[in-house]
């Protein structure tokens, strides 16, 4: 919706938001705008040879190519079939590390002006800001959950080691073994309310644990960066 809005701001007519996959040789379309149904297939994943956006992913360096239709480019193929006739790409660069490819086109006219794709090279700058803050939120998150999780394992497994001391302990101090027999009701009346108070101070402390990480998460997201000059 943002880049959408960024379209109808600047009077394009579409974008291309590609993220880098994970073997690193091609790019797979998160969102776009402006493709015909029929074409939007060819345009799901790319290699890095075979289109403007995975030119602008080999190079890591911004493309712009206008007058489209009059080009012979293979690169340019696909462009033209969508009905796009000027393309500006840039890299989604976050330090040395290569995030994906945010590019928009216009099938209106054949160049952008310069303060046009000034604003453009801004935004893709502060797309790939956004993009890595996301995903290290949601990495923290999944830490999060997992540190949750085992932690709950754990007192799982102490909770019911207390259970079952106190359960023996029982049995011997009231001589019940002896007789070869022990009712819940019996273990209940000694013992019970004293280990659930023990769980539910366990379980609070694994609540506290991963709000403590969530809120590590929070503010590893809230970091603010500037566009390079």
């Amino acid at each position: 919706k943002l880049f959408a809005a960024v379209c109808q701001y600047l009077d394009v007519d579409g974008y291309l938001h590609y993220q880098l996959d994970g073997s690193g040789g091609a790019l797979t379309l998160v969102s776009s705008a402006g493709l015909p149904m029929e074409v939007v297939p060819a345009f799901t994943r790319v290699g890095l040879e075979e289109s403007y956006c995975g030119a602008v992913a080999a190079g890591r360096a911004p493309l712009l190519a206008e007058r489209l239709q009059e080009r012979a480019d293979p690169k340019a193929e696909q462009l033209n079939y969508a009905g796009f006739r000027v393309y500006v790409g840039h890299p989604l660069l976050v330090a040395d590390r290569l995030l994906g490819t945010l590019a928009f086109a216009s099938k209106r006219r054949d160049s952008f002006a310069p303060h046009e794709i000034e604003a453009l090279r801004t935004i893709s700058h502060y797309a790939a800001m956004a993009t890595d803050r996301l995903r290290l939120f949601e990495e923290a998150r999944r830490q999060a959950d997992q540190l949750a999780r085992s932690e709950l394992r754990l007192q799982l497994a102490l909770d019911l080691r207390i259970i079952l001391r106190t359960f023996i302990s029982t049995v011997r101090r009231h001589g019940i073994a002896a007789e070869g027999h022990v009712t819940m009701a019996e273990f209940r009346g000694h013992q019970e309310a004293k280990v659930l108070k023990k769980c539910a101070s366990n379980a609070a402390s694994v609540r506290r644990a991963s709000g403590v990480a969530r809120v590590q998460a929070h503010a590893a997201s809230s970091v603010h960066d500037s566009p390079p000059r």
